[in-house]
């Protein structure tokens, strides 16, 4: 509720005079009436006054879209290239169009929902309906296999794909043997402030909390080592790998005979001093200098990884021809470490971009974790008897059937993992009594002679 402040208290002002005046005159000889009267004017201010000025608004406005709220967004399949599709909605089509809630942008958009939900269906639809340019991180390359031929044959486009971890061949592309493109996202940083932004990104200061000084001096270095890579003409990443691999001495001093002043300045931020003049067995700051110099070697050893320097190693593209040429970007890799593969697309993001928190999930062991333990003895003295080896997979040891092996042999769950060898364990019997079993199955057994286990165990 929300309450108009001025004509509440005016309200509040004009009872109260109103039952002041009346208990006066209720009080003065020969005026009861008046007091009744005032009385009256006090109750009927009351009435017409209440709720004045007030109305019921709640807190927040968001709520799901009505039907004559999506009516605006409703396309059909023909719809334009320039539109992304939201789903169904009311029975009908719904699409974002250009110039929605009076934007000229598309804006931006959040799906979210469970596994198997339709997040990467939304997205293959509308890889194969949008005819702008676009760059699809695909860690999984699903995406990729999906729709970059149709983009490209049909839709007419350049398509790209980028994968850190394997690159083969740079001529030509080919899905099945995982051959990637060339990219060098420093290769278009055309002023200082951006080199400086990016080698910022890359330290990342923020991330060492008190620590934080030693990348801050180190910034000055990885500034100095890109902007000789793009004076030299040189990739940026094989570059500074190389000359990192001098040591700290060389690497100061071979960047400083590249006569380029703003360089030059930098390694002279870093050093604290003039390279030519330092006495270089007597450094002031010299535990400082090596915090500064292992921070930042440490923070890019894994962009020194031999398959980042071969996609970093030139450029079969340029972000700038985006605009000129609708092109798709697919950033896919088949490195099993997502987090490892998040850091290795760290420099075609922007300086400021954080690094990534993901994490891979095992379900089988999770899986295996959750099986009780007496799950597992029911299930190990069930499988004393059978021919079969010890122990089952985790999966099927949830449910084993604690029946003989006559009756087991139809009804076995079969197991989807490899059984693993477990440590030898001294056990009792489990056998505690003898029951015989009555199945048909197991009868035909017993006539026939067989030997088999005429008991069940019980944990």
């Amino acid at each position: 509720m929300t309450i108009h402040y001025p004509l509440f208290l005016l309200r509040v002002f004009a009872v109260f005079v109103c039952v002041y005046l009346a208990a006066v005159a209720f009080f003065l000889p020969g005026a009861s009436s008046l007091g009744f009267v005032m009385l009256g004017v006090g109750l009927a201010v009351l009435l017409v006054t209440y709720g004045l000025g007030a109305r019921h608004r709640t807190l927040y406005d968001a709520h799901w879209a009505t039907k004559a709220e999506v009516k605006p967004f409703v396309t059909t399949l023909e719809h334009s290239s320039r539109e992304v599709l939201l789903g169904y909605a009311f029975g009908q089509l719904v699409a974002m169009k250009p110039g929605a809630f009076g934007r000229r942008e598309l804006g931006h958009f959040l799906i979210v929902g469970p596994p198997r939900s339709g997040k990467s269906l939304s997205a293959r639809c509308n890889l194969l309906s949008w005819g702008g340019s676009a760059i699809v991180v695909d860690l999984k390359g699903e995406l990729y296999h999906a729709t970059a031929g149709y983009r490209e044959r049909v839709l007419g486009q350049r398509v790209f794909v980028i994968r850190p971890s394997d690159i083969k061949d740079v001529d030509s592309l080919d899905c099945g043997k995982h051959l990637s493109h060339r990219y060098d996202p420093f290769s278009e940083l055309k002023s200082d402030e951006f080199i400086r932004a990016v080698a910022t990104g890359l330290l990342d200061p923020a991330s060492n909390g008190d620590n934080a000084m030693f990348a801050l001096r180190a910034i000055n270095a990885l500034f100095a080592g890109i902007k000789a890579a793009h004076i030299l003409g040189q990739p940026v990443l094989p570059f500074v790998q190389e000359l990192t691999g001098y040591g700290f001495k060389a690497f100061c001093l071979e960047l400083y005979k590249i006569p380029d002043e703003p360089l030059r300045r930098a390694i002279r931020d870093f050093l604290n001093a003039d390279p030519l003049t330092l006495d270089w067995d007597n450094i002031p700051d010299a535990k400082f200098l090596a915090n500064a110099w292992a921070n930042m070697t440490t923070k890019l050893q894994y962009l020194f990884t031999p398959a980042t320097l071969r996609v970093t190693s030139g450029s079969d593209f340029k972000a700038s021809e985006f605009f000129e040429q609708p092109t798709t970007v697919y950033l896919s890799s088949t490195n099993p470490n997502s987090r490892r593969a998040a850091r290795c697309f760290k420099p075609c993001s922007a300086p400021s971009t954080r690094r990534s928190s993901v994490t891979p999930t095992r379900t089988r062991s999770v899986n295996a974790s959750r099986c009780s333990r007496s799950a597992r003895r029911r299930a190990r003295s069930s499988y004393r008897s059978s021919t079969s080896g010890w122990p089952p997979s985790p999966v099927a040891a949830f449910r084993l059937p604690s029946t003989c092996k006559a009756c087991r042999s139809s009804t076995m769950p079969t197991a989807s993992a490899t059984p693993r060898r477990s440590r030898t364990r001294r056990t009792r019997k489990p056998f505690s009594r003898r029951r015989t079993c009555k199945s048909p199955a197991s009868t035909s057994a017993r006539s026939a002679g067989s030997s088999w286990p005429r008991t069940r165990g019980t944990a």
